[in-house]
């Protein structure tokens, strides 16, 4: 008799109908026989009734023992093919499932971070606002508050808990808001006392001096002092980053090369974390300048990692020679930096580490900078009334 077997092949129901081995040696065997009576028949050597009766009565027993057989392995055909389907709908059904459970996942993940980055977004407004009073003016002035430095640094706070919240740890472009009131808050304080003298002040040769005001999770906050005319190298930074002119002005140009690669060549340099530069690699396309402008006073700007660019710190007649900046910076970023030039070497050489001042260094510093501030508190005063 017929026996169905089944496989299954990447979790597919499959089957296939097939005799058992015994029941076609049956079939055969009574074939043979069958044949052989047919042929004793037919050359006349029994030719008596009762073997033609026996002949018939075997001929018709295996049409229904076939008939039966088929009509087994068709029932058999017709169950294999339901459970097929049963398993079939079992599996898109468990599929399904599947999806749903991790959409719902990933919709209560996202509902999670912006539950998160709007509690931070809130405790930093809770911050602004506990830090000004609302003057009578239009605007609400930053001047019309006293409680110093540390307001300052709450603000800091703030502002790097919520920049903690997101993925990337990374500053975006959303947030030069708040550093243009945390510059303002801080021009507002200097009115009223001096910069923390125990907070790390440092220079980079021949560029500028640093003054650490802030260092988070997340965010670092710093006042840089421009004190060279020379323009700065074409560069890039590792991370994104906002910078607001406290004093005076530079100007500050945004650097690309030539899209179609048809005009000339540039020089790629990879900045170490020492400051030493690579061997200079050469790539199509002259360096060309995609923008430019002055970074002024109470004018704050956005630069992505990604972007190179310039900054040429302007001569004026101002009574404090140099530039003073409010910078910030997020986390997250690249693993170097890069250099680009025309040539492939520069006149000045590697750049030189950074300098840790002291004493009296660190002190002239100190009072340049809280100076400069005073001068952009009283701008900002006068344009108030």
């Amino acid at each position: 008799m017929p026996a169905s077997q089944q496989s299954s092949t990447d979790g597919v129901l499959t089957q296939s109908t097939s005799m058992s081995s015994e029941d076609q040696a049956l079939v055969t065997r009574k074939v043979d026989e069958a044949t052989n009576l047919i042929l004793c028949a037919v050359k006349g050597r029994q030719t008596d009734m009762a073997t033609n009766s026996r002949l018939i009565e075997w001929i018709k027993s295996m049409r229904d023992e076939l008939r039966s057989a088929v009509k087994e392995d068709r029932q058999q055909h017709k169950e294999h093919k339901r459970m097929l389907r049963q398993m079939n709908k079992h599996r898109s059904t468990r599929a399904q499932a599947t999806r749903e459970k991790l959409e719902s996942k990933k919709l209560m993940s996202e509902m999670y971070e912006n539950r998160k980055k709007a509690r931070a977004e809130r405790k930093m407004e809770r911050a602004f606002a506990s830090l000004w009073r609302l003057s009578p003016s239009e605007n609400n002035s930053p001047l019309s508050l006293g409680a110093g430095l540390d307001s300052v640094m709450r603000l800091s706070e703030s502002l790097d808990e919520a920049v903690t919240s997101r993925d990337s740890s990374e500053l975006e472009v959303d947030d030069c808001y708040a550093v243009e009131q945390l510059g303002q808050l801080l021009s507002s304080a200097s009115i009223y006392e001096g910069l923390d003298g125990n907070l790390l002040v440092d220079e980079v040769p021949g560029v500028m001096t640093r003054y650490h005001l802030f260092q988070g999770k997340s965010v670092t906050v710093r006042l840089h002092l421009f004190h060279s005319l020379a323009e700065t190298y074409v560069h890039n930074h590792k991370n994104n980053f906002s910078s607001m002119c406290l004093y005076g002005s530079y100007v500050h140009s945004n650097w690309i090369t030539d899209p179609d690669h048809t005009s000339g060549h540039h020089y790629q340099f990879i900045r170490g974390g020492d400051g030493t530069l690579s061997k200079p690699e050469q790539l199509p396309g002259k360096l060309l300048v995609s923008n430019k402008f002055t970074h002024e006073m109470n004018k704050v700007y956005f630069l992505s990692k990604e972007a190179f660019h310039t900054v040429l710190e302007q001569s004026s007649e101002a009574h404090l020679k140099g530039t003073l900046t409010l910078y910030v910076k997020g986390k997250g970023g690249l693993p170097h930096t890069k250099v680009l030039s025309d040539t492939p070497e520069f006149e000045d050489g590697d750049p030189q580490l950074d300098v840790v001042l002291e004493g009296e260094k660190k002190e002239h510093a100190l009072q340049q900078m809280a100076a400069m501030l005073r001068l952009a508190a009283a701008d900002q005063l006068r344009s108030t009334f």
